[in-house]
């Protein structure tokens, strides 16, 4: 089994800080339902206030791993069952779904663990780049994104393109404990991670909540709890070992023969196996093969193929063939024999993208347009132009709700000048003016773009652009181990190792030909280099993590009295603490009329001051360039105040504390998060700050 993988080095596990615990709290949601402790996170929110339970919960945390212990408490639950709507028949099992309740207080510990199981996961590369569900930083229209690419770069070969999905029988029930703890260990996770989930997983205990009936407490053993932040983590850890060895058969077997099979996919437990060779009989063979291996590593595992939902889909020869051949296949396994192979479809909807063979993406276009007008006039009940909501609350349940169903998957089919987008977006603008009419309470004869404009919505095809661009903006800032970048030039791919299908191979003439939605990430190049695996925002490495009695945050109050006693303290701050030194940091963008010619115009300014014992000691302005925004103005600003406190503090100044001012609070707030953040931001302070205020 994974005994065929390389064993990893053991690496150390560092004690979880009470910041992590606050990060944690911020980002739960405050109307979730309790568990059977019957605490609310609202409630939770109010006890976070006091700086006593915040230590006393991350206390617990750390001493779950220092035992190898998880409280008996934290592993009851309730599992409401809530019948699955559309479902023909309710006899069966599968019909209902269960929602998980867990206790409130072991959640936050959960999603700490989460979080740093998820970012060691990555950095050491313990996860498949080909899985995409439950990841950090990998989402459905990443897959989706991939298959593309690599169809329509087959198409520039004159090859052709079969994929195989295959789903795993109960998944989440079916993992076994033992196998997941040798899988921690060999994976080089620390000895109290594999004590602790040894002891995690074990011992759990539920009770059936259905229509105020409640059972009794039994035992749910198997497999990982849901409804926990763990179950996708753990999920793919325990699936990951799988596609190492299939990558690995994939790799002798392109050594010893021919072999088309390019890539394969996995989300969560939905698997996908891609096959491009030079004719159908090619494809179909490598899928056959490739199945039966995947079928016996998962049984090795524990895991079953559910081979009833397994589906063949065949794309056309190319972008312009209407009329392929579309072949079925037979996997020599039940029930998808010689007698009654497995038949391919015409359309085929995969992570809830809708493909057809010559990925014009009609149908999905149309399938999320006729949803989303359905769902824009079902909102009509909730007011018109006399009653309901205002426009103000109908144009934000618009944009918060419809715009992302209309828009799911843009990325895949968004490519301007070509007919099938002009067929796509004639079928969203239906969907885009039916909500600027019902946010505007407008006739139907009125003018479009006015009414687009009353209510406040931007053009479509400028809303589209704007998704787009951020999409691209967003690869920019993926980790060096996402699947994608490896499908990009080696500039772009942050180290990553390089598909055969990547853009860097391909001529600017076959890249026209190919068409990929990646193209626009090499004609849009990013100034700014990102890491979002850098030690400085890794969780429990980060300054605020290492010394949290050293940093601290304070935020302007949100009541308006509170705000005059915070800015008369600002003003004596100087004069009550001598021996602090006090940056005073500020970004201006200007504003003018860029068709107005001004002769050394300077678009944006950044501005310092260094006060020390009472007095000015630096006062410096330079210029921040010219496409920046005000968010980045300050962050540089910032940027050169605390190089000017290392560098005095170098010089051995007598200096107690320092304390930073900024006109952002988002500046102040990002020094904390761990998100993708730019190599520019992380700053190596050394620990001789003895206070850092951000104001």
């Amino acid at each position: 089994m994974y005994r065929e993988i390389e064993e990893f080095e053991e690496r150390e596990w560092v004690k979880f800080s009470v910041q992590e615990f606050h990060d944690v709290l911020k980002n739960c949601a405050k109307n979730t339902a309790p568990g059977p402790d019957h605490v609310s996170w609202r409630l939770w929110k109010r006890f976070a206030s006091d700086d006593t339970v915040c230590h006393f919960v991350t206390k617990i945390a750390n001493a779950c791993f220092d035992t190898g212990y998880w409280p008996q408490h934290f592993k009851q639950s309730i599992s409401v069952i809530i019948p699955k709507p559309g479902k023909p028949s309710y006899d069966k099992a599968k019909s209902f779904r269960p929602i998980v309740l867990l206790n409130t207080m072991g959640k936050p510990i959960e999603k700490m663990i989460a979080r740093r199981l998820q970012f060691e996961s990555i950095e050491a590369g313990v996860i498949h780049p080909c899985q995409t569900g439950g990841i950090l930083q990998r989402s459905v229209e990443d897959a989706a994104v991939a298959l593309t690419h690599h169809v329509r770069t087959a198409w520039a070969k004159k090859k052709v393109t079969s994929v195989l999905a295959f789903d795993v029988a109960q998944f989440f029930p079916s993992l076994n404990h033992n196998v997941l703890s040798k899988i921690f260990k060999h994976f080089g996770f620390s000895a109290s991670v594999v004590s602790f989930f040894s002891d995690y997983l074990v011992g759990r205990k539920t009770q059936y909540s259905i229509d105020n009936i409640t059972s009794p407490l039994f035992d749910s053993n198997v497999g990982v709890g849901q409804g926990s932040a763990l179950s996708p983590i753990l999920s793919a850890l325990y699936i990951a070992p799988c596609f190492h060895l299939l990558d690995k058969w994939v790799k002798d077997e392109e050594d010893r023969i021919h072999f088309p099979l390019i890539s394969f996919l996995s989300f969560v437990d939905d698997g996908l196996l891609v096959a491009t060779g030079d004719c159908r009989m090619d494809t179909h063979d490598t899928l056959k093969e490739a199945y039966a291996q995947m079928t016996s590593i998962f049984k090795d595992f524990g895991l079953v193929m559910e081979h009833t939902k397994t589906e063949l889909f065949n794309f056309a020869d190319s972008a312009r063939n209407k009329n392929s051949l579309n072949p079925s296949i037979n996997l020599g396994v039940d029930p998808f024999t010689r007698e009654s192979p497995c038949v391919p479809k015409d359309v085929w909807r995969y992570l809830g993208i809708m493909f057809d063979r010559n990925l014009t993406f009609r149908d999905h276009v149309k399938f999320y347009s006729t949803k989303s007008v359905s769902a824009v006039r079902c909102m009509k009940s909730l007011g018109n132009s006399n009653r309901g909501l205002t426009p103000k609350q109908k144009r934000l349940l618009y944009i918060s709700c419809i715009q992302p169903i209309a828009t799911f998957g843009l990325r895949c089919w968004y490519k301007p000048g070509t007919r099938a987008f002009k067929t796509n977006i004639k079928m969203l603008r239906l969907t885009h003016n039916q909500g600027a009419r019902w946010i505007t309470g407008a006739f139907r004869t009125s003018p479009m773009g006015a009414m687009t404009a009353v209510a406040g919505l931007m053009p479509l095809h400028l809303q589209l652009k704007k998704l787009f661009e951020r999409s691209v903006i967003r690869i920019n800032t993926l980790h060096p181990h996402h699947p994608v970048l490896s499908l990009l030039e080696r500039r772009k791919a942050k180290g990553s190792t390089l598909h055969p299908n990547a853009l860097e191979r391909k001529s600017k003439t076959i890249r026209k030909v190919i068409k990929s939605p990646l193209d626009s990430v090499i004609d849009n190049p990013s100034s700014e280099i990102f890491d979002p695996l850098s030690e400085h925002i890794k969780p429990g490495h980060r300054l605020v993590d290492r010394h949290p009695d050293k940093v601290k945050f304070v935020l302007m109050p949100k009541n308006r009295k509170d705000r005059d006693e915070y800015h008369n303290n600002l003003n004596l701050a100087p004069v009550r603490e001598p021996n602090a030194l006090h940056l005073f940091t500020a970004g201006v963008k200007h504003k003018f009329d860029p068709n107005v010619p001004i002769r050394h115009r300077t678009h944006s300014h950044i501005a310092l001051v260094t006060a020390f014992k009472g007095r000015a000691v630096t006062s410096k302005t330079r210029a921040a360039g010219r496409r920046v925004n005000e968010e980045t103005i300050v962050g540089w600003s910032t940027f050169l105040a605390l190089i000017k406190a290392h560098k005095k503090l170098q010089k051995g100044w007598p200096i107690s504390k320092v304390v930073l001012y900024t006109t952002s609070q988002l500046i102040v707030k990002n020094l904390m998060s761990t998100n993708s953040s730019s190599l520019l931001e992380p700053v190596p302070l050394p620990s001789s700050f003895g206070s850092l205020s951000g104001h």
